[in-house]
């Protein structure tokens, strides 16, 4: 027998002593092996030999303690009692089950709050610089709070389960008393007072956190800040614009749609009156400007992205909703977004050019000669459009063009090209068809199996490449 198994041994034999003083007791006869050991030369078998077994050992010790022996045999042969054990069932089935995860699940929220406070911060829009240093002053001690109470969660989760799971062990297996005092012992704030996290941690903690928010408080009501009406309402930005171009529409003259809009996100559709309409639904004012010039023929969107990097914390989100009039002739449309997603529904036009960097491009019922699509990161859908030259360029988006040019199937060029994504034409109809990626995966097919392409060039270095259209080799 080795010395950790003769410990392991006494310790449930002597179950019924005091936690305290048992612990005393093992560590005392630990101490005894290791000096034994280290001072007297003997081996751990000729310690065992004087100690005896770890039962009379602690036949020894209970009689020490005026512990009658027939109390102690009958607590080490103590057996499952079926009227003890049907309530803890029932109690484990129909309590236990939901509190426990609820107790968890307290915690872990707890927990979330904790860490996802900075993004509530950075929620707020539009504070200047000092009202931002305010609010990370104030937030440093909400930090604390915080943490306070997490810890004070995880602490009370701790008791609750730990009192369930001892008084299942007692009821559904008696015998095993030391699983039970090993799960007593555990308590988060005792292990903080091991690594030397006494209660102290909690005074202070506490202490600072009521100081720096009772000084934010302070320097933010004398300076007059609207940071408290900030937290109160996120500020939105809700306009519309109208512009009548009956003139324009009955002499036939052709306009440029011109949006250039920063981060926002871009939809354009046909509206059946007369009057080109803007509505703008924003968080943080950017610069937006909204011109129609009749001399020059042109309808401008326009905003200064650089205005949104300015606040120390801001948190951007805006949608431009443009309606052009059905009537009205449109010879090119131009759309640049950094990140921003564009959609364009239902719409004729001669030239039609859409750049993103990381939004969407999603384009529904379009009709034009030309087409090019730029995003470097953000999927690429056309739908049901017919188009005479398409061109596709990304970096690394999923690209989907689906039923171009069914009716008339007379287009003439589609040319796409990304880096690595998926690359997907479904019934589109061209005389010439280039896809050049490097490990974007390719997938060509046509209903129409009559329909003959002339020109089919694809390359994929790595990518898979599967197309199922007759084309002309």
């Amino acid at each position: 027998m080795t010395k950790k198994e003769y410990l392991h041994q006494l310790e449930e034999e002597i179950i019924l002593l005091d936690e305290d003083i048992a612990d005393d007791i093992i560590e005392y006869y630990r101490l005894r092996f290791e000096e034994g050991k280290r001072f007297e030369g003997k081996t751990v078998q000729e310690i065992i030999d004087e100690l005896g077994t770890p039962k009379e050992l602690a036949k020894r010790i209970y009689s020490s303690y005026d512990i009658r022996e027939d109390i102690w045999e009958s607590a080490r042969d103590e057996k499952v009692v079926a009227k003890k054990a049907i309530p803890v069932i029932v109690f484990d089935v129909l309590v236990a089950s939901w509190l426990i995860p609820l107790l968890v699940f307290i915690t872990l929220a707890g927990f979330a709050a904790f860490v996802t406070f900075p993004f509530v911060i950075a929620a707020i829009p539009g504070l200047v610089i000092r009202d931002a240093l305010l609010v990370i002053l104030l937030a440093i001690g909400t930090y604390s709070i915080l943490l306070l109470l997490v810890l004070g969660l995880t602490e009370v989760g701790i008791v609750v389960i730990k009192n369930i799971l001892i008084w299942n062990i007692k009821v559904l297996s008696p015998k095993n008393k030391t699983t039970s005092r090993m799960i007593k012992r555990f308590s988060l704030f005792q292990w903080m007072r091991q690594v030397k996290m006494g209660r102290n941690i909690f005074i202070n903690l506490g202490m600072v956190a009521i100081t720096i928010i009772s000084i934010a408080f302070i320097l933010l009501s004398n300076f007059n800040s609207d940071v408290f009406g900030i937290f109160n309402s996120q500020p939105v930005i809700n306009e519309q614009f109208e512009r009548e171009l009956t003139s324009e529409i009955e002499a036939e003259d052709p306009y440029t749609v011109y949006v250039s809009v920063g981060d926002a996100d871009v939809q354009i559709i046909e509206d059946l009156s007369s009057f080109v309409k803007v509505d703008r639904n924003y968080n943080l004012e950017d610069g937006f400007t909204f011109v129609v010039d009749t001399e020059n023929n042109q309808i401008r969107v326009t905003t200064d992205s650089d205005v949104i990097s300015e606040g120390l914390i801001n948190s951007y989100a805006s949608t431009i909703h443009i309606s052009i009039p059905e009537g009205l002739t449109v010879e090119s449309v131009v759309v640049v977004t950094n990140e921003g997603d564009i959609d364009i529904i239902g719409y004729e036009v001669d030239d039609m050019n859409i750049t993103t960097t990381d939004g969407k491009i999603h384009l529904y019922d379009i009709d034009t000669d030309g087409m090019s699509l730029t995003s470097e990161t953000g999927n690429v859908t056309l739908i049901s459009s017919f188009v005479k030259d398409l061109i596709v360029s990304s970096q690394e988006s999923h690209i989907s063009i689906n039923d171009i040019n069914n009716m008339l199937k007379d287009g003439s060029n589609i040319r796409v090209s990304t880096y690595k994504g998926s690359v997907n034409l479904e019934n589109t109809y061209f005389e010439a068809i280039n896809v050049d990626t490097n490990q974007a995966n390719v997938y060509i097919t046509n209903e129409n199996d009559i329909y003959i392409v002339p020109e089919l060039e694809v390359s994929s270095s790595e990518g898979e490449v599967i197309i199922n259209v007759p084309f002309r080799e």
